[in-house]
């Protein structure tokens, strides 16, 4: 696991690329760019986490401001959840607001009819 400093503008990763790390943002803004929509996502959200299932990326991640972000891996996560009990719960926080939105937006959208 490691920290990465973005400045403004600078590419996280891209659509396709083949998903390595995932990443929880500790500090700025993160733009994930899909089909020509943004979402918006600051610190405390995990993005990237596709990469978590070794699935390529589904979006570009652009930083919208200077944003510092902590990458891990699966095997890396694992270890957060038993060495550092306070950054894990802010994952867990995370993972918890992410499947929140994911589930709004699932109610938002009518089914196919």
């Amino acid at each position: 696991m490691h920290r990465i400093s973005l400045a403004e503008g600078d590419v996280l990763y891209r659509e396709g690329d083949p998903g390595e790390v995932a990443f929880y943002i500790l500090e700025g803004h993160i733009a994930t760019e899909r089909h020509g929509k943004a979402a918006h996502a600051g610190a405390g959200a995990l993005i990237g986490l596709s990469a978590l299932v070794g699935r390529p990326y589904a979006a570009t991640a652009r930083a919208d401001q200077p944003s510092d972000v902590l990458a891990f891996t699966r095997r890396e996560l694992r270890s957060i959840f038993r060495s550092d009990p306070d950054r894990a719960l802010a994952i867990i926080d995370a993972l918890i607001d992410l499947l929140g939105q994911i589930n709004t937006l699932d109610q938002e959208t009518p089914p196919p009819s």
